[in-house]
């Protein structure tokens, strides 16, 4: 169970971003956030999860090393209350559906 939770408007209470808000970490450092999840040392609220969840998925090479780090420590959280990776969720999470129009797909209207 994750020791912190990180708010996007709370402030930080630990670490190398003591002091400053979710948001504010997410813009700058958003692999810290990452991390923090990955280790299961905090959790994080809806709207860093959306954000970190984009980053993951650009930054696969990145996602991929902290969870190589935290493993080699023995601190790399591998399930959850689940059963699910929870780093791994980030970078697995389906992405939403292009809304289909008539430039998307060319038999749309051809009814």
């Amino acid at each position: 169970m994750a020791r912190h939770r990180i708010l996007h408007d709370g402030i930080v209470d630990f670490g190398k971003h003591k002091g400053k808000s979710g948001d504010d970490i997410v813009k700058a450092d958003p692999g810290y956030l990452f991390w923090c999840v990955a280790s299961d040392c905090a959790s994080i609220d809806d709207a860093l999860d959306a954000a970190v969840s984009e980053w993951a998925r650009r930054n696969t090479k990145e996602t991929n090393r902290i969870i190589a780090v935290l493993k080699q420590k023995g601190a790399y959280n591998p399930g959850g209350v689940s059963g699910n990776n929870p780093a791994q969720a980030f970078v697995d999470k389906p992405k939403p559906a292009p809304p289909v129009t008539a430039d998307t797909n060319p038999n749309w209207g051809s009814w």
